[in-house]
């Protein structure tokens, strides 16, 4: 039997408050099997909080937001091409969304003292949904 594996990205509306990190969630295999998807752009598929009657009223900071997906089988959402920036741009303005939370993540961490990344606020931003670094912020 062949198994097919798709990334699965997802859109949470951020809450206002800030938070400390938390631990990381584990997979819920019951919840991975029944996880929504709202929209697909080529092998990956999104899920929208504002579409899910789940999630719909959720405010998450973005720990909670990463362990949401995660107990999915899911990681927030890396805009990693422009075709991908646009597909998820238009979903939110055509929904009226006034913001979401991304897998960015600034390297503030132990092993982010690499001279490369350094500033982090300009150098140290990477998608911790692939692990991709973004280019310079000031760019």
């Amino acid at each position: 039997r062949e198994v097919t594996m798709f990334a699965f990205f997802v859109l949470l509306i951020p809450s206002s408050s800030l938070a400390t990190e938390v631990p990381l969630a584990r997979p819920d295999y019951s919840l991975c099997l029944s996880r929504s998807k709202h929209a697909q752009l080529g092998p990956h598929y999104y899920f929208f909080s504002w579409v899910d009657p789940s999630a719909q009223t959720l405010l998450y900071d973005w720990y909670s937001a990463k362990n949401f997906c995660r107990q999915r089988c899911m990681d927030l959402v890396s805009l990693e091409s422009e075709e991908e920036n646009s597909f998820v741009k238009s979903a939110i303005s055509s929904n009226n969304i006034p913001h979401i939370w991304t897998s960015g993540r600034k390297c503030n961490f132990p092993g982010c003292e690499r001279p490369d990344l350094r500033p982090a606020i300009i150098n140290g931003w990477f998608w911790s949904g692939s692990g991709l670094f973004l280019n310079p912020t000031n760019n």
